[in-house]
């Protein structure tokens, strides 16, 4: 196992029952294992919303329909 945390972010449109919600608890379940730190950024929009919440190191609740400059910076000072 790394002794260095490596980060990824996650950003996805919707947590809505689906491939990429799904994917991300996936990746979320063998983060710590291999030594990543995953965050989230997604709307409260679906059933996974609660999961991505508990499961991840760092969460922001965005939305991205319509796009948006706001939810971008939002995104960027996550990270």
């Amino acid at each position: 196992m790394n002794d260095r945390m490596n980060n990824i972010l996650y950003v996805a449109v919707s947590s809505q029952t689906g491939g990429v919600p799904k994917h991300i608890l996936y990746a979320l379940k063998y983060a710590k294992k291999y030594g990543y730190k995953i965050a989230v950024a997604v709307p409260d929009d679906g059933e996974y919303y609660s999961w991505l919440q508990e499961m991840s190191e760092d969460m922001l609740n965005i939305s991205l329909k319509p796009f948006s400059f706001l939810a971008l910076w939002r995104i960027r000072k996550l990270y």
